[in-house]
């Protein structure tokens, strides 16, 4: 009961009056966050827009991962330090 693969998708028009350059460098912070929450696991930061922004294939269905994942991703926003702005 695994994921395996996540992908977020992360447009700068979903962060509001973000810059360019912020959005880049938010993208690439909030990969490491993702990365150190679920070791090992194959994650991709897109700027992509949609609907469902995260996506992962895991072996099972596993809830607890799942949960954390979009737990993860939802506080992202607010715990970030913005150090490279």
């Amino acid at each position: 009961m695994t994921i395996t693969k996540i992908t977020y998708d992360c447009s700068t028009e979903s962060m509001g009056d973000t810059s360019e350059t912020e959005a880049k460098g938010y993208r690439a912070w909030v990969k490491t966050q993702i990365e150190a929450e679920f070791p090992g696991v194959d994650v991709t930061v897109t700027d992509k827009h949609s609907e469902n922004c995260v996506h992962c294939d895991s072996d099972a269905d596993d809830a607890d991962a799942i949960e954390r994942l979009h737990a993860c991703v939802q506080h992202a926003w607010d715990s970030c330090n913005w150090e490279w702005v």
